[in-house]
């Protein structure tokens, strides 16, 4: 799931609602992705030959490894120019608490 920084708060309250739900405690807040859920998925536009950067930043508090891939770009990792593929570049996965551009 992405997240926008100034849209973090509801996510979290989703997403605790969700895992409620998944132990039969309460009812899911997500539906299948509706414009009223707040968990959506991400679409970005850009124009051919524009240069686009993203950052990911892990803010899970599980522990896990994040790692964002764009289908049909060239996207590379602006520290180590290696691709954006977590399986061939390692450097491409953002541990918690940390950012990858």
């Amino acid at each position: 799931m992405y997240v926008l920084e100034e849209e973090l708060a509801p996510r979290v309250l989703e997403e605790a609602q969700n895992k409620a739900a998944r132990a039969h405690m309460a009812e899911a807040a997500v539906s299948i992705g509706l414009r009223g859920d707040a968990i959506q998925t991400l679409t970005i536009k850009a124009n051919q030959g524009e240069c686009l950067r993203i950052a990911l930043r892990n803010s899970m508090n599980e522990g896990e490894p994040a790692s964002a891939y764009i289908h049909g770009s060239d996207a590379y990792v602006a520290s180590t120019s290696g691709p954006t593929i977590a399986t061939v570049s390692p450097d491409a996965m953002a541990a918690t608490g940390e950012t990858v551009a």
